[in-house]
């Protein structure tokens, strides 16, 4: 009697077993694309300078680490940081020799990563298991270089384009805590060429006009004047403009912002979703 209980117990765990497996099967055959597919290098260098950047199709927040190794060995102080709401994986090396590097691009293993990262990854319509992703982890490689050279001369020789001056304009007033984006006494930056991106919290009127207020990955908050662009709040954008010149304080918006007062741009050239709109 025993021995008949004990096989039928046994009979009963084996299906069980069968089903959670073909459960299993059947969620992953569901998920037909995968994260680590898509990667697009945008490294840029300068004199001493290597300004990493990679554009990935990775879940934003996820930690990742950017290492470089010289022709000769020497290696370089990692960069660390949090994929941005676009996937951008960036870090900048400085008092970099001329010659040949290698840039390696990883993110921690996902049991390092956060709960929210992790269960965002599970709930995708994405296995985690792209052309770039070994045993993991992103495992991306690329090799730059790097040559001395005048920086009057280069920027004479060179034909930069809006979006390459509207980047060197968001290094050169970043949105960041503590930041002035906005004429005061001292510094006038009306029409200065400036890139930022982030997400859509709320769509408003400012001044009359039609707005979206963005949120960047550090917590800056900016109105960027919409005009005819149409998107909704959640979405991802980037945005090739001009800033106004004009500052609002941040608490008049009612939205968390890492600045009491706030610069404003206009659109030129827009990305919406990873959708080149302009």
């Amino acid at each position: 009697m025993k021995k008949g209980v004990i096989a039928l117990m046994l009979l009963i765990s084996a299906i069980l077993l069968v089903g959670c497996n073909a459960q299993s099967n059947t969620e992953n055959a569901k998920k037909t694309e995968r994260y680590g597919d898509e990667i697009k290098e945008k490294t840029k260098t300068s004199d001493n300078t290597i300004k990493a950047n990679i554009d990935t199709d990775l879940p934003s927040g996820m930690l990742f680490e950017i290492s470089e190794k010289s022709e000769d060995g020497t290696t370089l102080e990692k960069q660390t940081g949090e994929i941005g709401v676009l996937g951008g994986i960036k870090g900048t090396f400085e008092d970099v020799k001329p010659g040949n590097y290698t840039l390696t691009y990883t993110t921690l293993p996902l049991e390092e990563q956060s709960k929210k990262v992790q269960e965002k990854i599970k709930e995708a319509d994405k296995t985690f298991d792209g052309q770039f992703i070994k045993n993991g982890v992103l495992n991306k490689v690329e090799t730059v270089t790097l040559t001395g050279s005048d920086k009057e001369d280069k920027k004479e020789s060179e034909n930069v384009s809006f979006k390459d001056e509207a980047e060197q304009g968001s290094e050169r007033y970043t949105a960041t805590a503590g930041k002035i984006l906005y004429n005061n006494d001292t510094t006038n930056i009306t029409g200065q060429r400036y890139h930022f991106s982030g997400e859509i919290i709320q769509k408003l009127q400012v001044d009359g006009e039609s707005a979206w207020l963005v949120k960047n990955d550090v917590g800056y908050v900016m109105p960027v004047f919409s005009e005819d662009f149409d998107a909704a709040v959640g979405d991802n954008v980037e945005i090739w403009g001009t800033l106004t010149g004009d500052g609002y304080q941040a608490s008049d918006f009612k939205v968390d912002n890492i600045v009491g007062m706030t610069g404003s741009m206009r659109i030129v050239q827009l990305n919406i979703n990873g959708k080149e709109i302009q």
